[in-house]
This record gives structure tokens, sequence and C-alpha cells, in this order.
């Protein structure tokens, strides 16, 4: 965690970091584990021969929505401490 006061934003920063950093790391197990579970239940034996599978447009619109609905709240979380800053002061240039 950041300092008590290193800037008027930061720890609303902070807080997105690890919101996000915590859903990353909660999806990498989930997909993991899923993975060496398939992995392990249908490894191969009994000589089957794999199948074509059609027909199952709501299940491809679902694996094409939900992680694009992640990707997207992830943005908002992350865009949301420097939404509220406000516009940006450029400083005067200056040559020495």
């Amino acid at each position: 965690m950041l300092a008590s006061g290193p800037s008027i934003v930061a720890r609303e920063i902070d807080r997105s970091f690890w919101l996000v950093g915590l859903v990353t790391v909660a999806l990498l197990l989930i997909v993991t584990g899923a993975m060496i579970f398939f992995a392990l239940r249908y490894r191969r034996s009994r000589r089957r021969i794999a199948e074509q599978v059609h027909g199952h447009t709501v299940m491809e619109i679902i694996w094409i929505a939900v992680p694009t609905l992640i990707v997207l709240w992830m943005f908002v979380v992350a865009c949301g401490p420097s939404s509220r800053r406000g516009p940006c002061r450029r400083a005067p240039l200056s040559s020495r």
C-alpha cells in the first residue's frame, strides 16, 4: 500500500491497482485449474475420435462477451482516479 499522502488520488489508484490485480490472479487460477482438470479427465484413452461441434451460437457469444466485459470493467476501474483529477495544466516551458 502507498503512504498516506503522496497525492490526492493515490489511495484511489492504489485501490484500483489491487482490485484489478486480484481479479487477474483469480481468473488465472480458475483457468489454470480448469485446464488441469480437463487435461486429466479427458487424457488420451479408449481410442475415441473427436467430433466437430456445430450450432452453439449462444456459447460462442458468451465466451466473447464475458472477457470483453471483464476488460471493459478493468478499464473503467483503472481510469476512474485519473478522470476525477480534472484536466492537466501545462507548466510553462523554460530554457536555462
